[in-house]
């Protein structure tokens, strides 16, 4: 399996960032929906690329590789999104 460099590159901010509120799961996620591509441009993610999603009744943002696993961020404050086409 390869990941794509923007994946992993998402995935390390995600890692690397001080959140006590993110999530990771190797199985659908439940009531997650797939939504917009957009890009985290500020905030303690900024720089992340995933979809919009809501977890938990909160806004966030989700990087998934390949359907294996989907790493979601803690809230993302819809001023910190930009929409990607």
């Amino acid at each position: 399996m390869i990941v794509p460099d923007y994946q992993m590159d998402s995935l390390k901010i995600i890692c690397a960032a001080d959140a006590d509120n993110t999530i990771v799961s190797l199985g659908e996620v439940p009531k997650f929906e797939k939504g917009q591509l957009v890009k985290v441009i500020d905030g303690v993610f900024k720089g992340v690329v995933g979809r919009v999603a809501r977890w938990q009744g909160q806004q966030r943002v989700g990087v998934i590789v390949d359907d294996l696993v989907t790493v979601i961020t803690a809230y993302v404050p819809s001023g910190f999104l930009q929409i990607l086409n």
